[in-house]
């Protein structure tokens, strides 16, 4: 999976929607906290490799261990977060994903979804509603109940 991303446009098109700009500060910070924090914390820096799509090679070596080459892909890694981030506004935001094609499906396998769920969702979704399926660490997959922000990118038009 990938994690999703807020960036210059993103913001641009929430901010005129009337999300208040607090909001992406806040989200900002967090983002940049992450960053400092991920040569001490093993899971912010697999967040931000993860991100990154940079986990393979490293997901079971001692990242945080000072001196070793995995630390210094980290050193090297943070620094061009901090310059990149901010000139491009790229925002990681831990709870999301990047999705490739939502659409709405008529049928699911019946070993897809629990009993109580199969009636309900079995034919079409209603108007304005996606089913999203995400996959975690370690393959758990689990599916989104609630309000979800979709957006194409590039998008240029509030709404």
């Amino acid at each position: 999976f990938s994690y999703g991303h807020l960036n210059r446009q993103f913001i641009m098109l929430l901010s005129g929607l009337g999300v208040d700009d607090e909001i992406f500060t806040n989200i900002q910070k967090e983002h940049y906290d992450r960053i400092r924090r991920m040569l001490t914390d093993r899971n912010a820096a697999l967040m931000l490799l993860e991100w990154r799509g940079w986990t393979n090679d490293l997901i079971d070596v001692d990242l945080c261990a000072t001196g070793t080459p995995p630390f210094w892909c980290l050193r090297s890694l943070q620094r061009q977060l901090i310059v990149n981030d901010s000139l491009k506004l790229r925002i990681l935001i831990p709870k999301s994903r990047t999705l490739f094609g939502v659409a709405e499906t008529p049928r699911f396998r019946p070993e897809d979804l629990g009993n109580k769920k199969r009636e309900r969702i079995l034919g079409r979704l209603k108007s304005g509603e996606c089913l999203i399926r995400l996959t975690m660490r370690g393959d758990k997959q689990f599916s989104i109940r609630g309000d979800t922000v979709v957006s194409k990118n590039p998008c240029y038009l509030l709404g």
